[in-house]
Formats: structure tokens, C-alpha cells, sequence
């Protein structure tokens, strides 16, 4: 009676029983946290190939505008006051910040800021976890069987057990395999070659448009020398009646 073995035994229990759902909860959360880091590591990846592509097409863009220099862009658009400020304001950046830019340059951002949106939601339309399994297959099964029992709320032994093994290999992934070198590789390549070009352009000045005839300008007149005498009949033209 006065030991106290049956109220010892029960407080064992609970005390056990309160540190089983402290490591399924414990397991669980980091898990969790594995598979919010694994979708951020897509996102990343998303991200690198769809600024690369916005930038070769953006750079594209500038390039096709400037050889057939239409006559509708040839304007200039003033920059806001604050981010002319802004751009002045940039070390090594400041003496060389312009005030207005031109239609063209606009535009081809416009293109770049379109494709960069359009393809990040493209490589975004598949579930983010199953893009990293497919990435890495040597942990495809695994993450999904933790992803389903996680999913259904499972706090098992074996599913904690499951979930250790998830993590800790998890560890040795390499992220890398999200992103395809070789074609990030080839288009930066492109994005030299295009900027090289464009250069090229701006110093040459090509009329691209004059030259296949479909410039939006007006059509070149054939004028004399303005050296050369020329008949004053021919400048005044048919005499007319003054009084009339």
C-alpha cells in the first residue's frame, strides 16, 4: 500500500505513451519540413530555366527589332522620375543610366518578363515532389510512401522509421539533377552569342527592312545635286494668273 507500485506503473505508461507522440509529432513535422524544402528546391530549379530562356529571348528579340527597325518603334519613352533616380544611384551603373529608353528595348523586355512568367508556370504544372522523384529515382519509391503515410496523418513505428530513412537520404540528394545542364549550358551559350551580335548591330546599323523593301518608312525621292544649276522655270513651275 505504501510503495506505490500501481500508481508508479500508470505514470510510467503515460510517461511512455507521452514520449511516443512526442517522436511520431517530432518525425512527422520534420518530414513535413523535407518535403516544403523539396518543393522550394524545384521552384529554384524552375526558376534558373526560365530566367536563362527569358534572357536568350528577351536578347533575340532585341536583336530581330534592331536589324528590321521598324518605323512604329522608333520612339523613345522617358523614364519614371524615381527610377532614373534609382538607376543613378547604382555604382558603375550611375554615369551610364539613361533617361529615356526606347520602344524597341521595352519591348523585347516585355517578351523576356512573358516568357520567364510562361515558363515557370509550364514547369510548375506537374506536382513538385513527383518532379523530384523523377529526378532521382534511387529515392522515388521511399518519398512516396512517405509522402502518402504522412498524408493519411500515420504515426506507426514503422512510418517513423520510414520517415528517418526519407531524411537522412534525403541528405546525400543532390539537387542538381533538377536542372538540365547541358540545355541551361547550350543556352547561355546562345545568350553570348546573341548579346555579340547585337553589338554588332548597334555599331554597323543595318536596315534590314530597307534593304527586303518592308520598312514602314517613307519612300526614298530622287533629288538633284544641290550643287548643280538648275532651271528656275522647273522651281517656280507653270506661271499662274496673280490677280486670280
Amino acid at each position: 500500500e505504501g510503495d506505490g507500485g500501481p500508481e508508479t506503473e500508470v505514470e510510467a505508461d503515460d510517461s511512455a505513451g507521452a514520449d511516443a507522440d512526442s517522436a511520431a509529432d517530432g518525425s512527422t513535422a520534420r518530414i513535413r519540413e523535407a518535403l516544403d524544402e523539396v518543393r522550394t528546391e524545384v521552384r529554384k530549379a524552375a526558376v534558373v530555366h526560365a530566367a536563362v530562356d527569358a534572357a536568350f529571348l528577351a536578347l533575340l528579340a532585341n536583336l530581330v527589332l534592331a536589324l528590321v527597325d521598324p518605323a512604329w518603334l522608333a520612339v523613345g519613352v522617358r523614364l519614371p522620375t524615381a527610377l532614373a533616380y534609382a538607376l543613378g544611384a547604382i555604382p558603375l551603373v550611375g554615369d551610364f543610366a539613361p533617361r529615356a529608353v526606347g520602344a524597341t528595348s521595352l519591348l523585347a523586355v516585355a517578351v523576356g518578363v512573358v516568357a520567364f512568367a510562361g515558363e515557370y508556370a509550364f514547369r510548375l504544372r506537374r506536382p513538385l515532389v513527383e518532379q523530384f522523384e523523377a529526378a532521382n529515382p534511387q529515392i522515388r519509391e521511399a518519398l512516396r510512401t512517405a509522402r502518402d503515410a504522412v498524408d493519411h496523418g500515420a504515426d506507426t513505428e514503422m512510418a517513423r522509421r520510414l520517415y528517418g530513412d526519407v531524411i537522412e537520404t534525403l541528405g546525400r540528394t543532390s539537387t542538381l539533377e533538377l536542372v538540365e545542364t547541358r540545355r541551361v549550358a547550350v543556352t547561355v551559350v546562345l545568350v553570348v552569342l546573341v548579346s555579340l551580335a547585337s553589338v554588332q548591330v548597334a555599331v554597323v546599323d543595318p536596315d534590314l527592312a530597307g534593304i527586303l523593301g518592308v520598312g514602314g518608312g517613307e519612300p526614298t525621292v530622287d533629288r538633284p545635286d544641290e550643287d548643280e544649276l538648275q532651271d528656275g522655270e522647273e522651281i517656280l513651275g507653270d506661271p499662274e494668273d496673280v490677280e486670280a
